[in-house]
């Protein structure tokens, strides 16, 4: 975002079939004073793994935990 202001966000449940589900509206209001780019992750990435602990391979819609061998873990889910 570049601006501040009032944002809906939609999400809508459909399943691999194209059934439709529920859909979730959410309006949040964003307030910027300033931004700072922070680049926390200084290790190495170890490996990726999903909420079970199981190794993974990074994969959409799903969410995963990145551990980087300084001990810094990452969690992630890439939406498409």
């Amino acid at each position: 975002w570049t601006n501040s202001g009032m944002f809906t966000f939609s999400v809508l449940e459909t399943d691999v079939n194209g059934c439709v589900g529920e859909e979730v509206t959410l309006l949040v209001n964003i307030i910027f004073n300033s931004v700072e780019d922070i680049n926390s992750t200084t290790g190495t990435l170890t490996k990726i793994t999903d909420v079970l602990g199981r190794e993974s391979n990074e994969e959409s819609n799903v969410p995963l935990f990145y551990i980087f061998d300084d001990g810094t873990v990452e969690r992630k889910i890439i939406v498409e």
